[in-house]
């Protein structure tokens, strides 16, 4: 963690919600799909992990978001990333990669919508 993180944590306590954009190669997205099944249980494993919801482009069918609900942004920074599970999930969603994916933490501000 970097000293910007280590601030954020210290003004920040409660959830923290990731969110990571993935563009895979053209043609494999239901392959990545079916991956996905496996490593959202393989993620679930970590007990700081709260959801996992993941969406695959409309405009670029080839580009995924993930959405991550943590309990914590260390329970995604340290627990997770130092679990044995994470190279298992890394293992699986890496080989489809192909550009450094977006991502970044956010935190509630304001209250929930729906109409």
């Amino acid at each position: 963690m970097n000293a910007e993180t280590n601030s954020a944590m210290a003004e920040y306590v409660g959830p923290v919600y990731e969110l990571c954009e993935f563009v895979v190669p053209e043609g494999r997205e239901l392959e990545f799909e079916k991956v996905m099944l496996t490593a959202r249980t393989v993620i679930a494993r970590c007990p700081g992990l709260v959801s996992i919801e993941y969406w695959r482009g409309v405009e670029k069918r080839n580009v995924y978001s993930l959405l991550l609900k943590w309990r914590s942004l260390d329970a995604h920074l340290v627990q997770w990333r130092s679990s044995p599970h994470y190279s298992e999930w890394s293992d699986l969603v890496v080989p489809f990669i192909v550009e450094p994916p977006r991502d970044g933490h956010f935190v509630p501000c304001g209250d929930p919508y729906s109409a």
